[in-house]
């Protein structure tokens, strides 16, 4: 998939949302599909590209950070706004996985549990077998399961 595919989808997730923390932003962009190549790190799926592209876009002022008790918000600048329509206008089309603002609303946790054990699961294990492998790894997410 090419570079402005991916830039696409990831303005696709900041239109239907802001999204706050990175944690949550590496995990809602797994869940939804996101273009991306996710490896499994200490918190689940993670992806070194999508961290890359997005810090480039801030730097370009595409993406706007607020810092916030709760974590750094990431959404779209108006500039943004008018990049993601010519890209749209060019053909570039993403279509979620999921439904990206009702997982922006759960907890970093949740997420981290949900996008592990699909993880898991694309990689050839049971749900049983992921969910075992969850627990064992990250004991504290078996409560949000």
């Amino acid at each position: 998939m090419d570079h402005f595919a991916r830039i696409h989808a990831l303005f696709v997730l900041l239109d239907c949302a802001p999204i706050v923390g990175r944690r949550r932003l590496q995990k809602i962009a797994y869940l939804a599909g996101l273009p991306f190549r996710f490896e499994f790190g200490d918190r689940g799926p993670y992806s070194y590209e999508l961290d890359a592209v997005t810090d480039r876009l801030v730097g370009e002022g595409l993406i706007a950070t607020e810092a916030t008790p709760e974590g750094t918000t990431y959404r779209l600048t108006d500039r943004g706004r008018r990049f993601f329509a010519r890209l749209t206008a060019d053909g570039y089309r993403f279509e979620p996985a999921e439904d990206v603002a009702a997982l922006a609303r759960l907890s970093p946790d949740r997420l981290e549990a949900m996008a592990t054990l699909r993880f898991l699961i694309r990689r050839g294990l049971s749900e049983d077998e992921a969910r075992a492998r969850l627990e064992m790894l990250r004991p504290g997410l078996k409560a949000v399961l």
